[in-house]
């Protein structure tokens, strides 16, 4: 996949001190940021392998930083957290598993499976 599909470039309305949360941000590896304090927005660049939209503005409120939060912006935020998270699946990043692989195939292993009727065998041939 190029590297330009993991590369990603996202503004996040930051409704007070977009300086400092752009200088926040910029701290990170991999991310640069730019405010734009007329606009009340910080652009952000990142690689979607290296950082997600939704850590990035996790990080911003529990720094304290207010976000937009109005209607749109839930909309646009979850749009965004689920294509990258889609994305991260296709290339096969892991994410955080809570069940291993081996779990699942146990649980489908123990599970019958085809037509299995529970009536014993001498009582179904019976007539």
């Amino acid at each position: 996949m190029p590297d330009r599909e993991l590369s990603k470039c996202r503004d996040i309305v930051v409704l007070a001190e977009p300086d400092a949360a752009a200088a926040l941000l910029g701290r990170l590896p991999g991310v640069s940021a730019q405010a734009f304090p007329d606009q009340q927005r910080v652009t952000v660049h990142y690689d979607v392998d290296q950082h997600q939209y939704q850590q990035l503005r996790a990080l911003l409120l529990q720094c304290g930083f207010p976000l937009e939060d109005s209607h749109y912006a839930r909309m646009r935020d979850a749009l965004i957290d689920y294509s990258e998270s889609m994305q991260l699946h296709n290339l096969g990043v892991p994410a955080t598993a809570l069940k291993s692989r081996e779990a699942y195939m146990h649980v489908y292993e123990q599970h019958m499976h085809g037509d299995h009727d529970a009536t014993p065998e001498e009582l179904r041939h019976e007539q």
